[in-house]
């Protein structure tokens, strides 16, 4: 019954993920994700790198605050894969005493874990197989609608935690049938070993990040529409310049994004936008043709059509001076701007105006 419940809900979604991915010019398509750390033979998904995109097997077992996984490459992480000896041990009286019940997610658990550690089933980053042999994360990768587009297969370990955890539960139920009220404080135990024991850090990591105040008040400076920044990729990597989410949570306006951090698709048939982005020389994930000069300042004004009302253009963010002096004077032939610290704010208008203000 549960195997058929979730059949029915993930099947209309599988279904829309293929033929989205099958559509002409899609962001998810099997040709964009080919340009990623995805395509074959998964190199980037090698235990030994650094970055720590997937989970070992260790992992799950690992006892201790030093085997706290903590990941800096654009963003921090903190991972902590290990359920707790406590839970393991409740899902193996599941297993005996509750298998009917328990045996689905057991398997759910195990199944998730596997997929997590990626394509070479590395048991630690020294010890693994040289080529992609995991035959649970091949399957989910080649056979799953949309199962390609997992950029890090560690998120697998969210369900296997909730398959692993589900069938301790019917293990604890099982014991409190057998043993009563010799049961009572389990579930404090099972709490205390994750919290002192575990990898899982207490108390839980707390992010603390800054933006410039001047960000909230744009909010009241600005008429009604929409904000980009620029630039687009940070300094010529292949991560996104991924602060403007944190100054949208200031103020409020909606933003360009597109899927996995790409500039949208109507961001690349705008001829000035496009021609901004390839003023970045982003990395090799695809291309960006700069547009003809002669539809720039049409260019300019559909953007305002579309409800734009601001650019904002931070010159220490991009690769070079050079590069953020190319931006800037693509964008003075058109708008007026405004010096913020560190920033310089482009007021989109239908009039236009290439003269900053002073």
């Amino acid at each position: 019954g549960a195997a058929l419940g979730l059949g029915l809900l993930a099947g209309p979604f599988l279904a829309w993920t293929a033929a989205l991915m099958a559509s002409s010019g899609s962001q998810m398509s099997e040709e964009m994700v080919q340009a990623t750390r995805h395509a074959w033979p998964f190199d980037d998904l090698r235990p030994h790198r650094g970055d720590r995109y997937t989970a070992f097997l260790r992992d799950y077992l690992a006892i201790g605050k030093g085997a706290l996984i903590t990941r800096d490459l654009g963003s921090r992480f903190y991972r902590a894969f290990s359920p707790g000896v406590g839970v393991l041990l409740l899902g193996a009286v599941a297993l005996w005493r509750r298998p009917r019940q328990a045996g689905l997610w057991a398997a759910i658990g195990a199944f998730f874990a596997l997929a997590s550690v990626g394509p070479f089933l590395p048991w630690t980053a020294a010890l693994a197989f040289d080529q992609p042999v995991n035959p649970v994360y091949l399957l989910c990768f080649y056979a799953v609608p949309g199962g390609n587009l997992l950029l890090e297969p560690f998120r697998y370990g969210l369900p296997a935690a909730l398959g692993l955890c589900v069938a301790a539960a019917y293990g604890a139920d099982a014991l409190a049938e057998r043993l009563g009220p010799a049961t009572a404080g389990l579930a404090a135990v099972v709490v205390a070993e994750v919290a002192l024991l575990s990898p899982l850090p207490l108390p839980l990591p707390v992010a603390q990040p800054t933006a410039p105040d001047w960000m909230a008040a744009l909010d009241d400076q600005l008429p009604d529409g929409a904000l980009l920044e620029l630039p687009w990729f940070e300094q010529g990597t292949a991560r996104f310049y991924r602060e403007r989410m944190l100054h949208q949570r200031l103020h409020g306006r909606p933003i360009g994004a597109g899927i996995g951090g790409l500039p949208p698709p109507t961001f690349l048939d705008n001829a000035l936008l496009s021609s901004l982005l390839a003023v970045e020389g982003p990395p090799d994930v695809f291309e960006i043709r700069p547009g003809a000069p002669q539809r720039h300042e049409a260019a300019a004004q559909a953007l305002v059509e579309a409800g734009f009302v601001a650019i904002v253009l931070h010159p220490g963010v991009y690769r070079s001076t050079a590069e953020a002096e190319a931006a800037m004077a693509l964008l003075d032939r058109h708008f007026p701007r405004e010096a913020r610290e560190g920033a310089w704010v482009y007021r989109l208008t239908a009039s236009g105006s290439g003269r900053p203000s002073p």
